[in-house]
């Protein structure tokens, strides 16, 4: 991947308003940014490695210097998402002084959370930044997982969109994430600067019901539908959800007693998950 140097250098705005007179200071980074990860495994340290060039360019803008040359470097970067101040923000970096030739960069950080990803500056120079084999590592205890992204659509204007798993993960359960996204207008300028929320929480979905295997008949779980309510029994000690067909969580609890009532006055297709048991009925 290449990034160009070009905005580290030039595309700067200070105090910038937008159409609604919020001031902001803007500077565009050619960067690369992963999705966002639970990186707070192994109390928030990481390892990080990744192959870089960066060439030597003119900066044919400057020619009161008589058109200097510089050498792009980079910066990575462990960002993390700060909930006071609606964004993520820089928690440690590491400068990178490259050459015109690939070489491999290592990093190693202490301060990952829940919410982080990892970001590649180019800096220093006009020129381009040449991305390759970004490899994280982190150990994990037994029974942790990570949680990384089959599909990832940034920049989507719908506000719907369908989407059509790979091979082999149709039939699983899996988790789906939003981020807001605005352009803003600047004022008195010919462009738009784009802003970006945090990602919401996950938000477990599970496989379409013709992925989904019934309880066998002689289960001690069963589900009925009795008027607007949907009771489940032989749960104590479970954790009991509901959801409809698309795999929406409508209810889920923790349930002490050895039945379970969900209200559900909309007819059709629902599902119940009971610990890992899952059965389906139509109201």
């Amino acid at each position: 991947m290449a990034l160009d140097g070009w905005n580290y250098f030039y595309d700067v705005v200070k105090n910038v308003h937008d159409v609604d007179f919020v001031t902001y200071d803007i500077k565009k980074y050619a960067k690369l940014e992963t999705p966002e990860f639970d990186l707070s495994k192994d109390e928030g340290r990481m390892h990080v490695s990744v192959d870089l060039w960066g060439t030597y360019a003119e900066d044919n803008l400057d020619k009161e210097n008589n058109y200097p040359a510089y050498q792009v470097n980079a910066i990575v970067a462990l960002c993390n998402y700060d909930f006071t101040l609606g964004g993520y923000v820089e928690a440690e970096t590491k400068h990178c002084v490259l050459s015109e030739a690939w070489n491999t960069f290592t990093a190693d950080f202490t301060k990952g959370t829940e919410n982080s990803k990892i970001v590649i500056y180019a800096t220093d120079g006009p020129g381009f930044l040449f991305v390759d084999n970004l490899k994280l590592t982190q150990r994990y205890e037994k029974g942790e997982s990570l949680s990384r992204p089959v599909i990832f659509n940034p920049g989507l204007v719908q506000p719907k969109v369908d989407v059509t798993l790979p091979e082999g993960y149709q039939a699983n359960n899996y988790y789906q994430r939003a981020q807001a996204v605005s352009q803003r207008d600047v004022y008195l300028a010919t462009r738009q600067y784009t802003f970006y929320s945090r990602l919401s929480d996950p938000d477990e979905v599970y496989a379409a019901p013709t992925a989904i295997k019934d309880v066998t008949a002689d289960s001690a779980v069963k589900a009925s539908v009795e008027g607007d309510n949907i009771v489940v029994v032989g749960v104590a000690g479970e954790q009991v959800s509901l959801h409809t067909a698309s795999g929406a969580c409508v209810a889920t609890v923790k349930s002490a007693a050895n039945s379970v009532s969900f209200n559900a006055p909309a007819h059709g297709v629902y599902i119940v998950k009971v610990g890992t048991k899952t059965l389906k009925l139509t109201k």
